[in-house]
């Protein structure tokens, strides 16, 4: 097994811990909507 206790290894758990939260949080956002005077229905990207 792997020793945890080592000092290289010792803070990896939370460091683990802290990138997943990182990557799983999303960044804030507001929405920005549009007039629609023309009626479009087509995905615009």
């Amino acid at each position: 097994g792997v020793e945890w206790d080592e000092s290289h290894l010792a803070d990896t758990p939370a460091r683990v811990a802290r990138a997943l939260a990182e990557a799983l949080t999303p960044d804030p956002f507001e929405i920005t909507t549009f007039p629609n005077d023309q009626g479009y229905d087509e995905l615009v990207v």
